[in-house]
């Protein structure tokens, strides 16, 4: 009985520090791009992803961070990235670097 008590514990504490991890990088990258952009969240957000001065990485976790969010206003920008298959980011982003110098096209 202790034993299933400490595992459905701990369960709850790693749940709930993950979720704090997660909160924190979200409010972390959409401050960030507040600050750069001059806009709301969810505009900035979307600011960053069209915007030459970050890297295919950080615009990555800027598109992680919009769904995290769900904010419908970003679903134009997210559809916009779907194509129904899974994503091979690395390859991706090598794509683009070689592609566009590091730029998403606007």
């Amino acid at each position: 009985m202790v034993v299933v008590l400490v595992l459905f514990v701990g369960g709850i504490l790693v749940f709930f520090g993950l979720k704090w991890i997660i909160n924190a990088e979200v409010n972390r990258l959409a401050n960030h791009a507040v600050e750069h952009f001059q806009k709301d969240r969810i505009e900035s957000l979307i600011a960053l992803v069209w915007s030459g001065e970050f890297d295919i990485g950080q615009k990555d976790n800027v598109i992680w961070t919009l769904g995290i969010l769900e904010d419908k206003r970003a679903l134009p920008l997210l559809d916009s990235f779907y194509i129904g298959e899974p994503c091979d980011h690395a390859n991706a982003g090598s794509m683009v670097n070689t592609a566009t110098g590091g730029k998403l096209p606007s």
